[in-house]
């Protein structure tokens, strides 16, 4: 064990001795890997998981309290509608009430799953990311203002949500 200190103790003391030497140089080096460690700090991601494209994106969708099935079941169709018109989309499954939507909150919820075309296949490459920004205008626009959260699935959320429906409660 004392063999192996002194080593490290020897070594060490050599690499001082250099460096107290080209005292010039070890200033110039330590300024390059602070100014590269700042260069890297700014052009790396920082998202602390990155994004992953599970060609998936989960929608849950949300009428006011007290909405009518038939109105739900109209809404929840204009928002099928809307997505199958993006051509990323390679098809979807819309579900509304059932023990589900009792676990999420309510009568009024509805689903919809949706699966993208894999990404070498999709126009022009979009992430799913892009997809889901692409989709809140359009889906800002559904009549009868029904609130709907994209969730990509494993990866994160954004919400959109929207006024009130025709008997003016919120939406």
């Amino acid at each position: 064990m004392s063999n192996e200190f002194d080593r490290f103790a020897n070594s060490y003391d050599r690499t001082l001795k250099v460096v107290l030497q080209h005292r010039p140089a070890t200033m110039i080096a330590g300024a390059v890997v602070l100014a590269a460690t700042a260069w890297l700090f700014v052009i790396v991601p920082k998202g602390f998981i990155p994004e992953q494209d599970t060609n998936q994106i989960q929608i849950t969708t949300e009428a006011a309290q007290g909405t009518a099935y038939d109105k739900l079941v109209e809404y929840q169709g204009q928002v099928a509608d809307i997505i199958r018109q993006e051509p990323n989309v390679l098809g979807l499954v819309s579900t509304i009430g059932g023990s589900a939507s009792n676990t999420l909150g309510g009568p009024n919820l509805g689903q919809i799953v949706v699966t993208l075309k894999p990404r070498a296949e999709r126009v022009p490459n979009e992430l799913v990311g892009d997809i889901i920004q692409k989709l809140r205008t359009p889906l800002g626009q559904v009549a009868g203002r029904i609130g709907a959260a994209l969730l990509h699935l494993g990866c994160y959320e954004c919400q959109v949500s929207y006024g009130n429906d025709e008997r003016g409660a919120p939406g």
